[in-house]
């Protein structure tokens, strides 16, 4: 059985059809001639937590 999310359709064309900022290491500064940069992700402390939720996206999402 499908589902909401498995029906959803992802589009990539921002960053396939973009500049990338060629430079890839991890720090602030501004990015000319590119609309966006890659970088690795960091862990964050405390562990992220839901604030908030509303239930008619939870019934749409959920799996049953």
């Amino acid at each position: 059985m499908s589902t909401f999310l498995d029906n959803l359709k992802f589009s990539n064309r921002f960053v396939e059809q973009l500049p990338a900022n060629p430079v890839t290491d991890n720090y602030c500064r501004q990015v000319e001639s590119a609309y966006l940069s890659y970088v690795e992700p960091t862990q964050v402390s405390p562990p992220p937590q839901t604030l908030a939720t509303f239930s008619e996206i939870l019934e749409t999402i959920s799996d049953d």
